[in-house]
C-alpha cells in the first residue's frame, strides 16, 4: 500500500471518528501538564537537492524510492490557567548512498529502456520546530500553535577537488498550525494537524569536476543564493489509551515544500559552461524545486503532572 493511499485512509478515519465524537463524550481526564513522546518514522525522500543534482548534471533520472528510518522527540508544556503551552520538536536522519535512477542502454531482448540505480552521494537532514499552543476549545480538543522552524539538510560526494559536489539547505522562519483531538471512545482516539510554514535563508550549489573542454582544465562552482522555502505539513494519528498516563498511535505525515532561490546562475570562469548552465536553470523550472518526505510512524506518547 503506497503512501497516497495512506493519507486518503488516514483523514478517513478521522472524520469518522470526529463524527463519532459529537454523539459520545468519554474522554479521559488528559489535564496533564508535560508531555513527552517518541516517533520513530519510515520515510520515503524526494529532497531539492535531488532535483538540484539532477538540473546541474543534466541527468535523465527517474525518482527512485530512497526509505529511510528516523527517530523524532516531541515535548510540550501545558500551562493550566491561561490555556497556553510550549512545545518543541527535533529529528536527525542520516541516508548513506543516495540514489537515483537513470537511463540504462536499450535491451534489445525487450525491447525497452532499461533504469538503474546510481548513489550520487549521501544525505543528511536536520529539522528543529518550538513555539507556543493556545488551547481555543475543550482542553485540547483544537489547538493553534504558532512558532519558529529550522531546517539543515545536504547531499554531498566525492573526496578529492576533482570531482565532488555538495548542494544543501538552511532555513529559519515561522510556522502555523491548527491541531484537532477527538475526545477518547473506548480507548482510542484520532489527531489531525495542519501546518503551513515560510522560511528563509540560503541554498548551497557547490561542485567541482574535472573537464578537458575548459581553458583550466575543471570546472569549480561555489554559490549560496538566498532563497524561501514555504510549504504545508498534514499528519495524522490514531491514538490507543494504554493509560492515563500512556499512549501509543500509528500515524502518517506528508510534507510537502518549494524552494525557491533567489538567483541560480552561476559563475565558474568558463564562458561558455556558464551560459549554458545560466540558461538550463532559466528554461528548465524557472528557478523552483521540490522537497518533499512521507512517512509513517509509530509513537509511544507519556503525560505527566
Amino acid at each position: 500500500m503506497n503512501l497516497a493511499k495512506l493519507k486518503f485512509i488516514y483523514i478517513f478515519i478521522t472524520s469518522i471518528f470526529f463524527c463519532v465524537n459529537s454523539l459520545y463524550s468519554n474522554e479521559l481526564d488528559t489535564k496533564k501538564n508535560f508531555e513527552f513522546s517518541v516517533r520513530r518514522h519510515k520515510g520515503i525522500l524526494n529532497p531539492f537537492e535531488s532535483e538540484l543534482f539532477e538540473d546541474t548534471f543534466r541527468q535523465n533520472a527517474r525518482r527512485y524510492d530512497n526509505s529511510a528510518n528516523f527517530t523524532e522527540l516531541i515535548s510540550r508544556y501545558n500551562f493550566s490557567n491561561p490555556k497556553y503551552s510550549i512545545y518543541g520538536s527535533f529529528y536527525e536522519l542520516n541516508k548513506r548512498s543516495f540514489s537515483q535512477n537513470y537511463f540504462g542502454t536499450q535491451s534489445e531482448r525487450f525491447g525497452k529502456v532499461l533504469f538503474y540505480p546510481n548513489a550520487i552521494g549521501d544525505y543528511f537532514r536536520m529539522q528543529a520546530n518550538a513555539g507556543l499552543g493556545i488551547r481555543l476549545v475543550g482542553y485540547d480538543l483544537i489547538v493553534l500553535n504558532a512558532g519558529l522552524m529550522y531546517l539543515k539538510s545536504e547531499l554531498a560526494s566525492g573526496s578529492n577537488f576533482s570531482n565532488t559536489q555538495t548542494f544543501g539547505q538552511k532555513f529559519l522562519g515561522p510556522e502555523l498550525s491548527i491541531q484537532l483531538n477527538s475526545s477518547t471512545f473506548y480507548s482510542f482516539s484520532v489527531s489531525l494537524e495542519y501546518k503551513i510554514f515560510y522560511l528563509l535563508g540560503r541554498i548551497q550549489n557547490e561542485y567541482a569536476f574535472a573537464s578537458n573542454n575548459s581553458p583550466f582544465g575543471f570546472i569549480k562552482v561555489d554559490s549560496n543564493p538566498y532563497s524561501r522555502y514555504f510549504g504545508t505539513e498534514v499528519t495524522g494519528k490514531l491514538n490507543y489509551h494504554l493509560i492515563e498516563n500512556i499512549s501509543l498511535s500509528l500515524g502518517g505525515r506528508f510534507m510537502n515544500a518549494k524552494v525557491k532561490p533567489d538567483d541560480m546562475r552561476v559563475n565558474s570562469g568558463d564562458t561558455a559552461y556558464d551560459f549554458s548552465q545560466n540558461i538550463g536553470f532559466g528554461f528548465i523550472n524557472g528557478n523552483s524545486y521540490r522537497d518533499k518526505i512521507e512517512s509513517i510512524f509509530l509513537e509511544v506518547n507519556f503525560r505527566f503532572n
